[in-house]
């Protein structure tokens, strides 16, 4: 079991997600979506429109491999932010703590130094704190911009955040079909809004998609509370 949550959390499991999530986006864009399946016929054949048809390919941004697909990179994005906090809390404060960074191999050393508060000015680190070192000597400490070391947890933790808020509103989501001719005024569902269309115009290419219309426009609608 451990074996298992630590591929699912680990990189190489997020890289497939992503590689996986990236050939879906591709193969969905390029078969034109919520169509029917005498529509796939006849733009293809019937066995490709069945093929469609039974994979969700017609509607894939909803479908339940895409969704699954989705599930998996969030638990993954929130296993690896969960299981890396502690790891960056931890050293947060050992980035401010004198004694530790002074310990560490990268901690730099000089000799004497005639002004050694200029150097830190230099270095855009002003204010240094004064401390002493184990064996006694006198040392100057400061850390700065301890905040770059969360950037890739807010990133990840971003991605997150923007594909539940992306799940949430497809599940919020409502659309409504308002039927009409110019001069006409219809409800828009249980909104509470009134659509009056003053003028459209539709034009169909020969496959019979709809094509955008020219600009300027001569769509014309008006939505009243």
């Amino acid at each position: 079991m451990k074996k298992i949550w630590k591929f699912i959390s680990s990189m190489k499991f997020a890289i497939l997600l992503l590689a996986v999530l990236a050939l879906a986006c591709s193969a969905a864009s390029l078969i034109t979506q919520g169509q029917s399946y005498e529509w796939y016929a006849r733009q293809y054949s019937e066995r490709t429109a069945a093929l469609i048809v039974a994979l969700h390919l017609d509607d894939a941004f909803h479908s339940p491999w895409f969704v699954l697909i989705n599930a998996f990179l969030c638990v993954n994005l929130l296993a690896c932010n969960l299981l890396r906090l502690p790891q960056l809390v931890a050293r947060t404060k050992a980035e401010a703590d004198p004694a530790r960074a002074i310990e560490t191999e990268g901690a730099a050393q000089a000799g004497p130094v005639r002004d050694p508060g200029r150097v830190f000015d230099r270095l855009r680190m002003p204010n240094p704190v004064s401390t002493m070192t184990a064996d006694g000597r006198e040392a100057l400490f400061k850390s700065v911009r301890r905040a770059g070391l969360w950037g890739a947890w807010v990133c990840h933790l971003g991605i997150l955040l923007l594909i539940l808020g992306f799940g949430l509103g497809q599940m919020t989501q409502k659309q409504y079909t308002v039927y009409g001719v110019p001069g006409q005024t219809r409800p828009i569902g249980d909104t509470g809004y009134l659509l009056t269309i003053d003028d459209f115009e539709v034009g169909l290419r020969p496959d019979d998609t709809v094509e955008a219309p020219p600009c300027p426009s001569t769509t014309r609608l008006r939505c009243t509370a």
